[in-house]
């Protein structure tokens, strides 16, 4: 996960270069969001309202731009206003959405544009009254990662997911499409009663899962391009399986209601066919890029993956990690010991091996001859240049290692100790 990330940013970077060289990547420390909604949330005697973060001068059409209060859920002002998101080379691939946009084949959104929901199916994300409680990383999120954590396995995927997915959830989110609207289950499923929240919290997730385990289908190019002529997208969503029948049979309850817990699968069997038709057979979910793999088309997604790099840079200037090995199996019990699907689906996690390249070019410079070179590393030789006595082989340095707006909550990051060198 880092590595990659590292290597993508780096070669965006080249790229921005070659039309500006005076430009550098930047990074957006999002803890300091948080640190701003919480003191406003403190002054004004109440919990943290996480809306509040879109009110942010860095989501003014100066900065990422704000899709909120827009009814195709897109910037509509600013620089990045009507961003579209490229089309796929060839239709029906891995690559591309049945509308033939680079999007996750089962985020069936027909829209050319960036789309950010900030919800779950018109649902907060984060804070008290959620189902997912503090979903945007804090302070204390950071600080516990470089202090808590010793081995390099066990620090991966803490940044992935802890320390930095609730960002790309709470911007993305997802919504309904047609007439049929996720929105709406709370009063269509009124059986779900209080895992209602629970459920819309699962939509990002869902659709992937149901697609990966072979559950629900996808279309085709063809059926998706024939939904837009007769004008109506909601005809193109996912295929799953038992919509064809009157009736689930329990086998197809469990597979499909698996996500949602134990309080749904308690309910009794009406309840949950009246659930399961609602939601895999009449509603269409669609999501907001940054959920999933079209993430990069929205510019907010670049700044953020070099926090973490020098989140982690600074970790190995105040505690260094004590154990390097490359095997995540005993931190995570649901990981081999390189991926988190390679149990789950019997993969190879290809490009997450230790002796794997990378999937950008990263500069770096040669010792010997004194000249930068830009090439696939693999990742463990990535890893190893964010050392503190290996970054100068980077053709780039962070400004600061400064968290000082982590002490208005009460979290103090140590400093950096000087050396004689």
């Amino acid at each position: 996960f880092l590595t990659q990330h590292i290597s993508i940013t780096n070669e965006f970077e080249e790229s921005l270069q070659l039309i500006n060289p005076a430009l550098s990547m930047p990074y957006w420390d999002f803890t300091q969001d948080h640190v701003r909604v919480a003191q406003k949330a403190t002054q004004e005697g109440r919990d943290i309202d996480y809306s509040d973060l879109w009110s942010l001068d860095i989501w003014t059409e100066d900065y990422f731009g704000s899709a909120v209060g827009s009814p195709i859920h897109t910037v509509t002002e600013g620089r990045w206003a009507y961003t579209t998101v490229p089309k796929a080379e060839s239709k029906n691939s891995l690559h591309a959405n049945g509308y033939g946009f680079l999007r996750a084949p089962w985020n069936l959104q027909s829209t050319a544009y960036v789309t950010r929901y900030h919800k779950m199916c018109g649902e907060a994300i984060g804070g008290t009254a959620s189902y997912l409680e503090d979903t945007w990383p804090t302070c204390s999120t950071h600080y516990a990662g470089v202090f808590d954590i010793d081995a390099y396995a066990e620090f991966v995927p803490y940044m992935a997911y802890v320390a930095h997915a609730g960002v790309h959830l709470m911007i993305g989110g997802s919504g309904g499409a047609g007439e049929s609207s996720c929105d709406d289950w709370t009063t269509e499923m009124k059986s779900a009663g209080s895992s209602m929240k629970m459920i819309k919290s699962q939509s990002a997730f869902l659709l992937r899962n149901l697609w990966r385990y072979d559950l629900c289908t996808a279309p085709s190019s063809e059926d998706c391009e024939d939904s837009v002529i007769n004008g109506d997208t909601s005809a193109c969503k996912l295929t799953c399986a038992g919509c064809e029948s009157d009736k689930f049979t329990e086998d197809q309850l469990t597979d499909l209601l698996q996500w949602f817990g134990g309080d749904v699968a308690a309910l009794s069997s009406k309840d949950r066919q009246s659930i399961a038709r609602t939601i895999f057979c009449d509603t269409k979910i669609v999501l907001g890029e940054h959920v999933e793999a079209a993430s990069p088309a929205d510019a907010s997604f670049w700044p953020m993956h070099p926090t973490l790099e020098r989140l982690m840079q600074y970790k190995q200037l105040v505690q260094p990690f004590t154990d390097v090995t490359w095997d995540a199996s005993g931190y995570r019990s649901d990981w081999t010991s390189e991926c988190k699907w390679g149990l789950t689906f019997g993969t190879d996690c290809a490009g997450h091996g230790a002796s794997d390249v990378t999937a950008g070019k990263v500069s770096t410079l040669d010792e010997d001859t004194g000249l930068y070179s830009s090439k696939a590393l693999t990742n463990f030789d990535l890893m190893e240049v964010t050392k503190s006595h290996k970054t100068f082989l980077l053709p780039y340095v962070y400004d600061t290692f400064d968290y000082s707006h982590c002490e208005a909550v009460g979290v103090s990051f140590k400093k950096i100790p000087k050396t004689s060198d």
